[in-house]
Parts: C-alpha cells; sequence; structure tokens
C-alpha cells in the first residue's frame, strides 16, 4: 500500500488526524475568511487556491457515508490537479504583471531622459536669447550712431544745395535780364520789318477801297445750281473759263465772253478735261495757270498749266485749312481761293479759332506762304468772299435768302474802319451765292447765283493814307 493510500485510510478512519498531517497551506485559516472561501476570493498577494484543502476536508468531514480509499484517491487526484493549474495561471498573471511593471518603468526612464533634453534645450535657447538680445543692443546703439551722423550730413549738403542754388540764381538772374532786353529789343525789330514788309507788300500796287455795289448784269443762266466762271485775272485774254458743279475735272473754255452768252456763236468752246478733279467753287486763273483745291484731300491746292495740261506744282495749306467749311451757305468749298492787284490769296475756317477765316498770302510762282492772318470775320451765315487791294469783304445772308451784304471787312494793313463804311448791300437774289471773285483787271465781281453767271459793277474810292 503506497503512502497515499495509507494517508487516505487514515483520513477515513478517523478525520481527526487531519490536524496532524495537515499540508503546510492548511494552517493559515487566519488569512481567510469563510465568506471570501465560499466566493474564491482572496486578499492581498495570497494564492487563488489557499484554503481550498480546508474546504475539501470540512465537506469531507461533514459527509455522513464513508467514502472509499479508490474514490478519495482519485478526488485527491483532481485537487492536486487543480492546484497545479491555479499555480500556472498565478505564474502567467505574475509574469504579466512583472512585464507591465518593467514597461512602465522603461518608459518612465524615457520620459525622464526627455525632460533632461527639454531642460538642457531651454537652458541653451535662454542663453542663446540673451547673447541676441545683447548684441540688437548693440546694433541699435550703432544704428542710432549712424543716423545721427546722417543726418548731420544730409543737413550740410542741404545747406551747401542752397548756398549753390542761391549764387546760381544770383548769376541767372542777371543773364536773365539781360536776355529778355535783348529778345524784346529783337521781337520790337521784327515786327517793324514785318509791318514795314507788309506794308510794302499791300499798298505798293493798289490803294483802293469798295464804296458800294452799283449794278448787276446776268450773263447767262445754266442748268447747274453750283458752279463757278471767271477770266484770267491779270492777262489780257478775253478767254472764259466755266466750272460746272462743284467736283468735276472738266473746264469749258469760250473765246470770249460774247461766245459764252450766245451758244450759236463761233468758234465752239473747247473742252479741257483736267488730270485731277477739283473740289468746291474757288478755283481762280491767274498767269494761265489754273489753281483749284484737289478733290479727295484735306488741304491740297493744284497750279494746273492749262496751256501744257500739266500739273505744274502742288502745296500742302496748313492752319487748319480744309476740316471746316469756309462758308457756312457754300457746302462744297473749304478753300477759296482769290486774286486781286497783289496776287494770289487763300480763304479758310480755322477750327482752332472758333470758325473765324484764316486770311493767306501765297507767292504763286513758288506756291509759298508769304504771311497768314486770324480775321474776325465768321464762316457762320457767310455765303462767299472776296479780296480787293488786299482789303478781305465777306458777304453774308439769312439762310440764302433776304438780302445779301457785307457786314465784315478785314484789312492787314488796319487803313480801313468798318464803322466808316457805308452799308454794302448786293441787289436781292432769290438763293445764295456759290461763288463772288474779284477781276482786278477789269475791276468787276464775277459771282454764280442759282446757275445764273452775273457780273456786278463795283464804286470804290481811295483808301487814307498810311500814317
Amino acid at each position: 500500500m503506497g503512502r497515499t493510500e495509507r494517508e487516505g485510510l487514515e483520513l477515513m478512519v478517523n478525520p481527526d488526524w487531519v490536524s496532524i498531517r495537515e499540508p503546510v497551506w492548511a494552517g493559515r485559516r487566519d488569512l481567510l475568511t469563510a465568506p471570501e472561501v465560499e466566493r474564491g476570493k482572496t486578499t492581498g498577494s495570497e494564492p487563488r487556491w489557499a484554503g481550498l484543502g480546508e474546504t475539501f476536508l470540512r465537506q469531507k468531514s461533514q459527509n455522513s457515508t464513508v467514502p472509499t480509499v479508490l474514490s478519495i484517491t482519485s478526488e485527491f487526484c483532481a485537487f492536486s490537479n487543480t492546484l497545479r493549474k491555479c499555480e500556472k495561471e498565478e505564474h502567467s498573471v505574475f509574469s504579466q504583471q512583472t512585464e507591465e511593471v518593467s514597461a512602465a518603468q522603461y518608459l518612465q526612464q524615457g520620459l525622464q531622459k526627455c525632460t533632461q533634453a527639454t531642460r538642457a534645450y531651454i537652458q541653451d535657447f535662454q542663453e542663446f536669447s540673451k547673447n541676441i538680445s545683447t548684441m540688437l543692443g548693440r546694433c541699435h546703439t550703432y544704428t542710432s550712431e549712424y543716423k545721427s551722423a546722417v543726418h548731420n550730413l544730409a543737413l550740410r549738403v542741404e545747406r551747401a544745395q542752397r548756398e549753390i542754388d542761391y549764387l546760381e540764381y544770383l548769376r541767372e538772374a542777371d543773364l536773365c535780364v539781360e536776355s529778355e532786353d535783348k529778345m524784346l529789343a529783337e521781337k520790337l525789330v521784327q515786327e517793324a520789318e514785318e509791318e514795314e514788309r507788309i506794308r510794302t507788300l499791300l499798298n505798293a500796287s493798289c490803294d483802293n477801297m469798295l464804296m458800294g455795289i452799283k449794278s448787276l448784269k446776268i450773263v447767262k443762266k445754266t442748268m447747274g445750281t453750283d458752279g463757278s466762271w471767271m477770266k484770267d485775272a491779270v492777262s489780257d485774254s478775253p478767254k472764259v473759263y466755266v466750272f460746272i458743279g462743284s467736283r468735276n475735272n472738266t473746264v469749258w473754255e469760250f473765246a470770249n465772253i460774247r461766245a459764252f452768252m450766245e451758244d450759236s456763236t463761233k468758234p465752239a468752246p473747247r473742252k479741257l478735261i483736267l488730270t485731277h478733279s477739283w473740289q468746291g467753287t474757288g478755283q481762280v486763273i491767274y498767269k494761265g495757270f489754273l489753281f483749284f483745291h484737289s478733290q479727295g484731300t484735306l488741304n491740297e491746292i493744284i497750279k494746273y498749266n492749262l496751256q501744257k495740261r500739266i500739273v505744274e506744282d502742288r502745296m500742302l495749306l496748313f492752319g487748319g485749312a480744309g476740316r471746316a467749311l469756309a462758308y457756312q451757305h457754300s457746302p462744297s468749298t473749304y478753300i477759296d481761293l482769290a486774286v486781286d492787284e497783289h496776287g494770289l490769296w487763300a480763304i479758310h475756317s480755322g477750327p482752332g479759332i472758333h470758325g473765324h477765316l484764316v486770311l493767306t498770302k501765297i507767292e504763286p510762282d513758288t506756291l509759298g506762304v508769304e504771311h497768314s492772318w486770324d480775321t474776325p470775320c465768321r464762316s457762320q451765315d457767310a455765303e462767299a468772299s472776296f479780296l480787293l487791294c488786299g482789303v478781305l469783304y465777306v458777304v453774308y445772308s439769312s439762310g440764302g435768302q433776304g438780302a445779301h451784304r457785307i457786314t465784315c471787312v478785314y484789312d492787314p494793313l488796319g487803313t480801313i474802319i468798318e464803322e466808316n463804311l457805308p452799308n454794302l448791300f448786293f441787289p436781292r437774289r432769290p438763293r445764295s451765292h456759290s461763288m463772288i471773285h474779284y477781276n482786278p483787271r477789269d475791276k468787276q465781281l464775277y459771282a454764280w447765283n442759282d446757275g445764273n453767271q452775273i457780273i456786278y459793277k463795283l464804286q470804290t474810292k481811295r483808301k487814307q493814307p498810311l500814317q
């Protein structure tokens, strides 16, 4: 019989022997209470299997039936197995707790190292901040010193510049006074020379002024409402030239005024085809040349040789020429050419002087501008104009109807005072004049009015002598 069986037999014969052969853990009843045993709980760090043996023996002692040795042995073996499982579980829990404690300790050590590094970084940063603050303070001191030095230097430069400017002003003031005096003297001399030149230019060959329009003669009536007709202003030729319309390139040349008046009279008129078309009714014939405003151009004037039938020369008339109508009641004429005892002229409206007429003297041989004047005569309500002995006479009417009268006279020399002139009326006509040109050779006006070719006879007298 083995030891285990004997011990089981002894327990079966006398249960009180348990106190003699109890295991070591059976005597630790003071660590467990009955309720805790019943609930399977322990206190502190005691193993969960503490008290199981006592519970087992108590149950056996309370059992009235006497167990067999085999059953006791089996139960005890089961109890041993249970005890071993409990020990393993407790060891596993203890190992896990140990690992958790080790991890916590490692984490705590890492946090301590991080804290130490942070403190060291903060200390280094504080030292760096102190160094930077010290350096910034020094820079601020140096900057203040440099600013003060630059400011003082700027004040000195400014003071020196003022002194230099003052000295320069004194030097230039003397020069300016001398220069202004010199320029004024030169200007006075130039004005005197120009006035003398104009007096010589405009008063050498003519001293007549218009006093009235005596009569009219209707030479012929044609179909064209607009047009112009004339003779050469200085030549002894009796030829008559007719320009029908305000835009054309065909000129009719008649042998004389009788041939123009009577269509049956021979020889028949000659038809001249120009290489360029004219625009408006401001054409003139002077010394065998036809001068006209070229169609399709703003301000080009063509000098055309009637004998050779070629363009002899051309020019551009500046001063705003061609930008606006010369006369309000002549809607096709932008540049009006005229001839008198002094030569060739051009009349046009200047936009820059609010629609007032501009008078220009042209040298006929070279087409150069000799002089130009801004006149007080308006283009509004005007229908035509002409020159006589260097004086501009502008004809006005109310909408082309009613009285046709000269209400603006401009004398570049200033010898004619408009207030001293008589009322200069034209004989009543139903419409405005398409053109009025003065012929200095026969001292008459050639006009075109509503298709009628008219000659006006004039009354003149001598101008007042120049002072």
